[in-house]
């Protein structure tokens, strides 16, 4: 934390000690002052404009694409995020969305996606590698494991 965050916060506890003081003194219950402090605490209002995208919105994702995009009659072994993005707003989960937006949805670290890695591009190892005819790879895929070693370096798949 920076000189200036800490600033911050020492500067919005002074401002409500006598409050707390006063709450303190006057008997209120412990989970009374808890709340209280914690109030003292929280967050203030952030700027900027209010989230695109709700929260039950941003499961469906997840949730999309953790499917097999055979399922949704996409012919791709493997979501990609434009694909994904075309999926969503045909099922009507959001009005508009882009690939980029569902990759940093799926890679920002912000919201927990699915274990084990879903999108193609996640997978490939260089160019074509998915189309290498390794069929073994592509079922551990789907299947969720780790593929098979072949022996190389990764570096050459």
């Amino acid at each position: 934390m920076g000189p200036e965050a800490i600033g911050r916060w020492r500067h919005r506890w002074q401002s409500r000690q006598a409050e707390l003081a006063a709450a303190e003194e006057s008997g209120v219950s412990d989970l009374e002052l808890e709340r209280l402090i914690l109030k003292v605490l929280a967050d203030g209002p952030r700027t900027g404009a209010p989230p695109r995208f709700e929260a039950h919105q941003v499961a469906q994702l997840f949730a999309l694409a953790c499917e097999l995009p055979e399922k949704s009659g996409v012919p791709f072994s493997h979501w990609t995020p434009g694909a994904l993005a075309r999926e969503l707003v045909k099922r009507g989960i959001v009005d508009s969305i882009s690939g980029r937006q569902v990759g940093r949805f799926l890679n920002g670290g912000r919201y927990s996606a699915a274990q084990g890695e879903v999108l193609a591009a996640k997978h490939a190892r260089g160019p074509g590698a998915l189309r290498r005819g390794n069929s073994g790879h592509l079922r551990a895929l789907r299947a969720g494991i780790d593929p098979p070693r072949t022996g190389r370096p990764s570096h050459q798949l």
